[in-house]
């Protein structure tokens, strides 16, 4: 007889998890000989529809008071495991649970006082349950460990790249590329003023891609001085193709987060041969390796001046990609893939 899975599909449109979960699930609901259940808020084209799947549609969204209500009122009764990737969960389902932890942000480095709150809560009963849980890197296990849970609840699977973006051998151009939103934790605002003070020394312009529209609690003061920047670019959210077109056409890629569970965006650019400068905080030496550049991300002259020697030396950069290469080589999304239905089929057997 085949096992219920639940999976709770909701963020399947967001920017990081969203990534996951696109990559993931569908290869999971092949692999693993189950029927599966997923939750959506609404119905779009990236959900799978297969003859072993079956959509739960509910009203409440991510992080409300009411999907503690709704959701174990609609799931079937004889489930064998709840899978949610990501820290949310629904606290009056009764099940077996497996949830993937991205990173502690919420938690450790957000200033809203009631997402501190309740994230606390969601923790708090995770560690309290013993829930199964998968951490993305080693970094997200350790800050795990920190707060106490016990390292046999806690299985690391990297995340891995599913191959969607490629190497154009293009000719790079003049200006330079970083991908992120405007949230606080991505450190845009140190990198404008690290770019403000080298511009008049250099031929390139900053390009940013991400969202700066539609997220709460953004950088206004960042998003101010770029405005008044007429060399500082806001492309907002791209298509697949456009993104990987910048990824191929940049001189080279910068990212400068303070704070990251895993981080798509430096190892989407190793792929398609851009030389990568990062940030050294979270997991991006973790998960970058000797592929790219570091800096200090709470100094913006740091960061200004590994730009500037970035820029003036081509072997450095050449030695990177080369670097970075090998890099992606460990990244396959296939090991993710296996890792995770292994562990999903020791759960329910």
């Amino acid at each position: 007889m085949k096992h219920n899975i639940v999976i709770d599909y909701r963020m399947n449109n967001y920017s990081g998890i969203g990534t996951y979960m696109r990559t993931i699930i569908p290869k999971i609901i092949t692999k693993v000989h189950s029927n599966f259940h997923l939750i959506i808020n609404k119905c779009d084209n990236d959900i799978i529809f297969a003859d072993n799947v079956k959509i739960i549609k509910v009203n409440s969204k991510p992080y409300s008071f009411k999907e503690h209500f709704e959701i174990p009122m609609k799931v079937p009764k004889n489930i064998d495991l709840y899978w949610s990737p990501h820290y949310i969960h629904p606290f009056f389902l009764k099940s077996k649970y497996l949830l993937t932890i991205h990173d502690l942000y919420h938690l450790k480095k957000s200033n809203n006082i009631l997402k501190n709150i309740y994230s606390y809560l969601y923790f708090a009963h995770i560690r309290y349950h013993k829930y199964n849980l998968i951490a993305v890197s080693n970094f997200t296990k350790n800050e795990l460990l920190k707060l106490k849970f016990k390292n046999d609840s806690i299985t690391m699977i990297h995340n891995g790249l599913d191959g969607k973006y490629k190497n154009l051998y293009s000719e790079r151009e003049n200006y330079i590329l970083t991908v992120g939103n405007l949230k606080k934790n991505k450190n845009i605002l140190r990198l404008v003023k690290a770019y403000e003070s080298i511009q008049a020394d250099i031929n390139m312009d900053l390009y940013i891609v991400g969202d700066y529209k539609n997220i709460k609690n953004k950088d206004i003061p960042a998003l101010d001085k770029i405005k008044k920047n007429n060399r500082i670019h806001l492309l907002g959210v791209l298509k697949k193709n456009e993104l990987e077109k910048h990824y191929n056409s940049a001189y080279f890629y910068i990212h400068p987060s303070i704070y990251e569970g895993f981080g798509y965006p430096p190892l989407e650019a190793m792929t398609c041969g851009c030389p990568v400068l990062s940030s050294k905080e979270g997991s991006l030496s973790e998960v970058c390796k000797e592929g790219a550049l570091y800096f200090d991300a709470y100094n913006y002259k740091d960061i200004a001046s590994k730009m500037i020697d970035f820029i003036s030396d081509d072997s450095y950069r050449e030695k990177l990609i080369n670097q970075g290469n090998k890099v992606i080589h460990d990244c396959k999304i296939s090991r993710t893939i296996e890792k995770t239905a292994e562990l999903i089929e020791r759960l329910i057997n």
